[in-house]
């Protein structure tokens, strides 16, 4: 056999072997449950990127942004609707919810202690427990809803976030995160805030929101927050079932 033969040969078992070991490689959408090995953090932030779904949200930051100031100026601020810990069970239905927050036609304070609602931390849910929450929703949030709904079907809850001029989130843990195979993801709308994780003895780490960037996080972990502004501060979150 001539030189040029064996050439051809070789390039020719060359290329199946790298077309095999290519298609033999997954492919990571979603970052499924057989993948979790990829998503490592020393710190408890993550590769949002491992996420293709998330350009969805990103490339289109500005028409829910504008949806979400639109629904700042709009909706009135609910004193009557506090989130604290004996509404667990509440929260924990989605038809329960639904009656709850009736038509959604308002902010709901975060509860920092019992009895004892922060004024500074409000809420605006828009998917909860898979399904969109009705009432007002539609009507202020179309676009937003439109982005939501090309996301996959993991997404377990989306809402805005709203921290008010130089509002303080306390210390708390949420039950998304590698605990429970789920991540929290933020992405900022308005405003400079900063998200700081507490991971003990290994020290805290820190993720600023800015508009129109995102990150992702094990919220099961102590963590804690601030609005650095002197605007509010709104951010897009949701979380996602790995």
């Amino acid at each position: 056999m001539n030189t040029f033969a064996i050439t051809i040969i070789t390039i020719i078992t060359i290329i199946i072997i790298y077309y095999v070991n290519s298609c033999q490689k997954p492919k990571i959408l979603y970052a499924e449950t057989d993948h979790l090995t990829t998503l490592t953090s020393t710190n408890g932030f993550y590769n949002h990127n491992l996420f293709p779904f998330t350009k969805i949200l990103e490339h289109n930051w500005k028409g829910i942004q504008k949806e979400a100031v639109q629904l700042l100026r709009h909706m009135r601020y609910r004193n009557d609707i506090i989130r604290d810990t004996s509404e667990k069970q509440v929260l924990a239905n989605f038809s329960l919810l639904d009656s709850y927050l009736k038509d959604n036609d308002g902010w709901f304070p975060h509860m920092e202690k019992e009895n004892d609602p922060n004024r500074d931390w409000w809420a605006y849910p828009i998917v909860f427990n898979g399904q969109p929450v009705k009432g007002k929703t539609k009507e202020y949030l179309p676009f937003t809803l439109s982005c939501i709904s090309q996301l996959p079907d993991r997404i377990l809850t989306v809402g805005f976030s709203l921290v008010k001029p130089n509002g303080t989130i306390p210390v708390h843990t949420d039950g998304t995160g590698m605990s429970t195979q789920s991540l929290a993801f933020n992405m900022g709308l308005t405003g400079k805030g900063i998200l700081i994780v507490d991971n003990g003895d290994n020290g805290k780490y820190y993720k600023y929101h800015l508009p129109g960037e995102m990150f992702c996080f094990s919220s099961d972990i102590p963590h804690y927050g601030k609005n650095l502004s002197n605007e509010d501060r709104i951010i897009l979150y949701f979380s996602y079932k790995l």
